[in-house]
């Protein structure tokens, strides 16, 4: 064979074997890159199930949380304070005339336990923080008598125009403000009881302070003590929440075996018809009502039962009402906790 011939067929074999080893190569390292992907795919799988299955434990323990934490029944624990400061107001104060500091005879078997014990209300305070994060004491409304509290875990709330008890209800720490105290805790306010006599017929009310400043709302605050739009008070208030009330199904009995944040919440979620302000012509005995206020720094959903209903319109109508809220009391105040 001509040397010619030889020598390009010797350089055409080197050149097949060299291409050969370099394909192989790039094979073994594409496979190898493949490899690495798959590996860190399922790497990245794995993190995620890993993520979505402690994103589930966490919910189911905030759900069990939520069944088994109980709801909070405010009024108990104010009437409890109560009792206790005037225990110790007794106790460091001598009795004269044999009357206490209201005036009222303690041999008055007229009198229950419980309305003697609860009657007192500038006795007790509790801390909260202010608008910056400090604590401040924070009392009852300052007009003697004017809410009274009871070991059942009730309270009465009038309407505007009563003379003795208030008719301003914070929905999550269970206290009742009347007009001397309303403004300055304005932010906290969220539900309104109002009764009216009108030429078809007299009608109950509960709103929200938001709805008095609705067009049209000042007539749920209208009767003898307001008379005309411009003596609205919410006016003047530096904050109204615009609460939403609804009447439920629930029976008191019912309303008596809520123990827990995720029945309460069942309730409260399931109510078909929300509103600023709910009417009735008809008395509001036996009836439980949702309410739930949503706002950027307040959230407060609670649960109200009418026990009874007292008089009917004007000075003499007030309601002694339940109430339970929705909340975590870790610190065991009695109250929900701040968000």
């Amino acid at each position: 064979m001509n040397t010619k011939i030889k020598s390009f067929i010797l350089v055409a074999s080197a050149i097949f074997y060299l291409g050969s080893d370099s394909l192989h190569a790039q094979s073994s390292n594409i496979r190898k890159v493949k490899e690495k992907t798959e590996k860190a795919t399922r790497s990245t799988r794995d993190v995620a199930e890993g993520v979505e299955a402690v994103g589930n434990n966490v919910n189911a323990i905030a759900d069990n949380v939520n069944e088994v934490i109980r709801v909070i029944q405010p009024f108990i624990n104010v009437f409890k304070k109560n009792k206790k400061e005037q225990e110790m107001t007794q106790t460091d104060q001598p009795v004269m005339n044999n009357t206490n500091q209201s005036g009222s005879d303690p041999s008055n078997t007229n009198q229950s336990s419980d309305q003697q014990q609860g009657s007192s209300i500038n006795s007790d305070a509790y801390s909260q923080p202010d608008n910056y994060g400090n604590p401040m004491q924070q009392s009852f409304p300052s007009q003697e008598g004017s809410t009274i509290y009871f070991s059942d875990g009730s309270a009465y709330l009038g309407c505007l125009d009563h003379r003795k008890y208030g008719a301003y209800l914070d929905a999550r720490k269970g206290l009742i403000y009347d007009d001397v105290d309303a403004g300055e805790y304005a932010d906290q306010i969220d539900l309104i009881f109002m009764s009216q006599s009108t030429k078809t017929g007299d009608i109950y009310r509960l709103f929200s302070p938001g709805h008095a400043l609705e067009p049209g709302g000042f007539k749920s605050l209208k009767g003898e003590r307001y008379k005309v739009i411009t003596q609205n008070p919410i006016k003047k208030w530096s904050r109204a929440n615009l609460s939403k009330v609804g009447l439920t199904p629930l029976t008191e009995e019912q309303f008596d075996r809520i123990q827990s944040n995720k029945q309460l919440y069942g309730v409260v979620k399931n109510v078909p018809k929300y509103a600023t302000t709910y009417r009735s012509e008809e008395k509001l005995d036996g009836k439980v009502f949702a309410i739930k206020t949503e706002t950027a720094d307040r959230v407060a959903y609670a649960l109200l039962c009418v026990v009874k209903q007292f008089g009917t319109v004007g000075s003499t109508s007030y309601l002694q009402v339940k109430l339970k809220v929705h909340g975590i009391d870790e610190n065991g105040d009695g109250l929900p906790d701040l968000d």
